[in-house]
């Protein structure tokens, strides 16, 4: 379980295996879903809702209130972190 507050979240990552992501108390999230690094959406998620997010996909999450609580199935699967700074950026033309 990770616990989401107004300072903390969960920062740009790729799993490495498909994930399942459980919002199991508190307020709403915001997860961002970036399919291929480029293009990005984002979808709220409340309390008891459930969302998977592939293999080799980038996301992010972040509570919209003070305080929410996510479960991310299965929890002891690695990680690609991405730089800080890092976002999805569209293609320049």
């Amino acid at each position: 379980m990770v616990r989401l507050s107004i300072d903390e979240y969960i920062s740009w990552r790729m799993p490495e295996k498909d994930i399942s992501i459980r919002i199991l108390s508190g307020d709403i999230v915001v997860l961002t879903i970036s399919p291929n690094g480029i293009d990005a959406y984002a979808q709220y998620l409340n309390v008891a809702e459930e969302k998977e997010v592939k293999a080799h996909q980038w996301f992010t999450i972040e509570t919209m209130g003070y305080e929410s609580r996510v479960q991310i199935h299965p929890s002891d699967i690695g990680y690609k972190i991405a730089d800080e700074n890092w976002k999805p950026m569209p293609l320049k033309a």
